[in-house]
């Protein structure tokens, strides 16, 4: 899948890349997740690359907030603090609970029984590109430009 530049254009994507590579600098495991899936669905396999993506998210959150709940059960109060302390406002109020539910639907329904033609291109390249987001305002703070 092309990701197209509906919500970002190349120049963003490259830098929201580029923030995570360098903030996932000590969350390889993750860091190395978030490059298969993006890899993946550059390859057209939407539903490995996604679970990869929703894999990377979750090891983050479990990383940076100390615990070791799945992401449906991720507290979003907590998460938005997150965001929020690295300065990037109240983003998170509106981009988590979407993003907590697309990856819950992704992996209920489209992940553990997948029949290969749910996934749309649509559907995953705004999902890939709110978790590229919400990553990068987890593991970077905010320039004041």
């Amino acid at each position: 899948m092309k990701i197209s530049e509906m919500v970002m254009n190349q120049k963003q994507f490259l830098y929201v890349l580029a923030k995570l590579i360098e903030g996932t600098e000590a969350y390889l495991s993750c860091r190395n997740l978030l490059l298969s899936g993006i890899k993946l669905i550059g390859n057209d396999d939407l539903m490995h690359g996604l679970d990869d993506l929703r894999k990377a998210l979750e090891m983050l959150l479990k990383k940076k907030l100390h615990n070791k709940l799945p992401i449906e059960r991720q507290s979003s109060k907590r998460v938005v603090k997150l965001i929020e302390e690295n300065g990037w406002g109240k983003v998170g109020q509106t981009l988590w609970p979407y993003l907590k539910y697309i990856f819950q639907k992704y992996q209920n329904a489209y992940v553990k029984h997948d029949d290969g033609t749910r996934i749309t291109e649509q559907d995953a390249d705004l999902c890939v590109k709110q978790a590229l987001l919400l990553m990068m305002y987890i593991v970077s703070k905010k320039e004041n430009v």
